[in-house]
């Protein structure tokens, strides 16, 4: 084996990971301390983790006993939410958390901090891959590798937020697939038409370009749209900035076609992942995140004026909390950025030099990070998640600039060369290797095994009284967390209905409902409907609150049990006023509802009280008779009574995804004033039920095949019998 091999390189490096994190972090897990952060981790992340693991869980055992169903909707998420809509942001979909299907008991903490190791290394890995495809030399790239993966994004962002990890691991590939595209319509010649070269450039570079590009997407928007998005900003920018350093600017022509093959193979594989990709898709669209008026961010000034602080967070402790995901800059990455300008005249230089000057313009603009973020958030700091594409120039640029040609003619000075670059690479070690032990010491806002353990169990899986009655209800609970000051989503793990929750992409309509209630917007998440007194009946169909005693018993409310649950007293009480999931109505009866814009926004808690006094006071509400949700089926069924009411309403959020079947005959369905699912009934007794299908899954199955029919089309042209006598060849 040659020592520069890549085999080498990678034998090389996963040495040093492995003695420099296992050193590091050796005392921080035998300590019991875990990667669940107390902010995010806990009421999310960590959640999200472990009903991914229990929904495959689920389906592996339905299909091995013949059962194919796929569940898309769960009453327990928020106040009943798509799976994929709501879960997605926080990884639900990404390959790499199928092991969480074995986090179980105390091993889920462990399981779930090991991923970000898993993650760091494979994200080494790639980039080792992008060194080699660029011809780097194999020392330097292990320089840079280690700037690359510990940083500020790595650090400030992927250990709170493990998902992010993703697009450090699938970008590398991406860009040696625009790579070997480029390449090979250099090696091919470009004088031929753009058909002729199209078919020549699939001929020689499709199965490395499906390896490069293709897997790497697919694998992409199965973990999300959201990094994925910032990097096809970036490719936009790669490609130009690689294509006319390659073609010159001559060949235009050559430049779009090698990009729209990329962006070919790109898109193929986000099509091939659609069933994933197009329901959060869809589940962000029907949120509150895009609600943001994308010309105003545009038009304003403030945006295009650069934020000069941003600056001092390169090597100082930042000032905001999210400028943290840009510190950690190595001294040699200065060094190396410096030194770039001092090289003798190449493409290269050039190329570097400039992608340099223009991350050090961008970094300080505000737009900068509204236009990465898809325009889909407010806030210049929030915004600067996309910095993980800074990290990586940073990186490159180091390493190209070890590996460099210095045109030292006197062969003494050689040994001065390896001095540099050794001392370059003890640099980075050191840098790495001080970041790395001394979040350990401050135990990076991670909390223990122990507080996940309980944090993840909930008051509710220790009443006799839920326990007891198999009814369709929802519940209400004070907060338990020691962590958080934000409502927890246990009731997803633990298999309840409740109305309080944090999500960060919900139905609209519920975050509408939610901001009324509490007198402000949230913007883009809520806390639901925790804490509402009184109106609990009319927000959710709530049966039980739960409480420690540290709020006020909400009226009509009475204690039915008392339990221990670690150390604290815990009381139940039952809602004597619950209507249940579903009820009827007279809407002439109640006066508010007779408005011509009913439906146009949520009513105010003083307007709910006025509603449901009058609509009590009139008997014109009347609850469903026999509601059962089925939950792996997402489907409603109850009868309605027969009387005058003649409209029915379904306390679950409005959602275009639900189709409405009224004694099997389809029904249209409208929002209601609580922004919840109603339907005329025209009176009478009725079988009404309630289906629930992803609005995008349809054209998401219809994608999917038309990906897998121009993949193998793409597949068939690229073994054609007439350019290489009936054998693909590969060029290198």
């Amino acid at each position: 084996m040659k020592k520069n091999s890549f085999i080498y390189s990678v034998m090389i490096y996963t040495l040093i990971f492995v003695l420099l994190f296992g050193l590091a972090y050796a005392g921080f897990f035998a300590g019991g301390m875990t990667f669940v952060t107390k902010v995010d981790g806990t009421d999310q992340y960590y959640m999200s983790f472990l009903y991914f693991g229990r929904y495959i869980g689920a389906l592996l055992k339905g299909f091995s006993a013949g059962d194919f169903t796929i569940p898309a909707y769960d009453l327990s998420i928020g106040m009943g939410e798509d799976i994929a809509g709501a879960l997605n942001y926080y990884g639900f979909g990404d390959p790499l958390y199928l092991v969480s299907v074995f986090a179980t008991g105390s091993k889920g903490p462990l399981i779930f901090s090991m991923m970000f190791f898993v993650r760091l290394y494979l994200a080494g890995i790639a980039f080792l891959v992008y060194c080699r495809k660029m011809d780097f030399k194999p020392l330097a790239s292990l320089c840079g590798v280690f700037c690359y993966i510990v940083n500020g994004f790595t650090y400030g962002g992927m250990t709170s937020y493990m998902g992010w990890g993703s697009v450090l691991i699938y970008m590398p590939f991406i860009l040696c697939g625009v790579e070997e595209i480029f390449r090979v319509l250099k090696d091919e010649g470009q004088d031929k038409g753009l058909l002729q070269s199209f078919k020549d450039l699939n001929s020689s570079s499709f199965k490395k370009t499906f390896l490069y590009i293709f897997i790497p997407s697919v694998y992409a928007s199965m973990c999300g749209f959201y990094f994925l998005y910032m990097l096809c900003v970036f490719l936009v920018v790669y490609c130009a900035g690689r294509g006319l350093a390659i073609f010159g600017i001559g060949k235009i022509k050559t430049i779009i076609l090698g990009s729209l093959y990329a962006a070919l193979f790109l898109i193929l594989g986000i099509l091939a992942s659609s069933l994933i990709f197009f329901p959060s898709i869809s589940g962000f669209m029907g949120s509150e995140r895009a609600h943001i008026s994308v010309l105003s961010l545009i038009f304003d000034v403030k945006n295009w004026t650069p934020y000069l602080p941003v600056y001092l967070s390169f090597v100082n402790k930042p000032e905001s909390y999210y400028f943290k995901y840009i510190c950690k800059v190595t001294p040699a990455e200065f060094a190396a950025v410096a030194a770039a300008f001092f090289l003798p005249k190449s493409k290269g230089k050039l190329q570097l030099c400039i992608a340099n000057v223009i991350i050090f313009l961008v970094v300080a603009l505000p737009i900068t990070g509204y236009l990465f973020s898809g325009f889909g958030e407010s806030g210049f700091e929030v915004n600067t998640r996309w910095t993980f594409l800074m990290h990586f120039v940073f990186a490159v640029t180091l390493v190209y600039v070890l590996g460099a040609d210095w045109q030292v003619k006197r062969q003494s000075l050689m040994p001065l060369r390896k001095g540099i670059v050794i001392a370059a690479f003890i640099s980075v070690l050191v840098s790495t290797g001080s970041e790395v032990l001394s979040n350990p010491q401050k135990k990076m806002s991670r909390v223990d095994v122990e507080t996940v353990l309980r944090n993840t169990d909930s008051p509710v899986n220790h009443s006799l009284t839920v326990k007891n009655d198999p009814g369709l209800y929802r519940i209400s609970l004070d907060r338990f967390m020691s962590t958080s000051d934000r409502p927890e989503n246990t009731a997803m793990i633990s298999g309840y209905y409740g109305i309080s929750y944090w999500l960060s992409i919900m139905n609209n309509y519920t975050q509408m409902a939610s901001d009324t209630l509490i007198g402000y917007e949230q913007e883009w998440r809520s806390d639901g409907f925790s804490h509402v007194g009184e109106y609990e009946t009319a927000l959710g169909g709530v049966k039980y609150y739960f409480s420690k005693g540290e709020y006020g018993i909400p009226e009509g409310y009475e204690a039915v049990e008392s339990f221990d649950y670690y150390g604290e007293k815990w009381t139940v009480y039952e809602n004597t006023r619950w209507f249940g999931l579903a009820y009827t109505r007279d809407p002439s009866a109640g006066g508010l509802l007779s408005d011509e814009n009913r439906g146009a926004a949520p009513l105010s808690p003083d307007e709910y009280k006025a509603y449901f006094a009058k609509m009590c006071e009139a008997g014109a509400l009347s609850p469903a008779q026999n509601v059962v949700w089925d939950n792996k089926k997402g489907i409603l069924k109850f009868t309605t009574a027969d009387n005058g009411n003649d409209e029915a309403v379904i306390m679950l959020p409005y959602s275009k995804g639900f189709s409405a079947y009224i004694d099997g005959q389809p029904a249209d369905t409208f929002v209601d004033d609580l922004m919840c699912t109603a339907l005329s009934t025209g009176g009478g007794s009725h079988e009404i039920e309630l289906r629930y299908r992803n609005p995008m899954i349809k054209t998401a199955l219809i994608l999917t095949f038309a990906a897998i029919v121009l993949l193998s089309f793409l597949f068939y042209l690229s073994g054609d019998p007439s350019r290489h006598g009936g054998r693909l060849v590969m060029k290198e």
